[in-house]
């Protein structure tokens, strides 16, 4: 493994195991910075520390500031568990239910509405574009 690293993408995927970014781009290690999360969601900018989202936003800021990626590329895939939450399906049909619930899924997905209603439209119509284009 190399000391340093310095990708020129970045990318932001689904934590799916079924997506891998590094095949679907054909890159080698080192060759893209990586950023997983259920339904590759990128929160809005907040800097009120209290919330609590902010994996996904200082992953972009190392990839952007430290590492000084050029391109940011959002994966999304078809049949995404995240997705159907966000858009209000029942999730007790794609996902077993647990003594413990659905209570991380939800609250994550709703970040997108925090950005205001048309971030939240962008970002899903963006995300099924992309479902069509890599996986049809």
């Amino acid at each position: 493994m190399a000391r340093t690293q310095r990708p020129k993408v970045m990318v932001i995927c689904c934590a799916d195991s079924r997506v891998s970014p590094n095949m679907i781009l054909q890159a080698q290690p080192g060759d893209v910075f990586t950023v997983r999360n259920v339904a590759n969601l990128v929160p809005p900018y907040d800097t009120n520390l209290g919330l609590g989202y902010h994996g996904t936003s200082a992953a972009i800021e190392y990839a952007v500031v430290h590492l000084k990626v050029e391109h940011t590329v959002v994966l999304g895939h078809s049949g995404c568990g995240g997705i159907k939450a966000l858009m209000g399906a029942d999730l007790t049909t794609d996902i077993t239910s647990t003594r413990y619930g659905h209570d991380f899924i939800q609250s994550w997905v709703r970040v997108v509405g925090r950005g205001g209603g048309w971030m939240g439209a962008f970002s899903v119509s963006f995300s099924r574009c992309l479902s069509l284009s890599l996986f049809s």
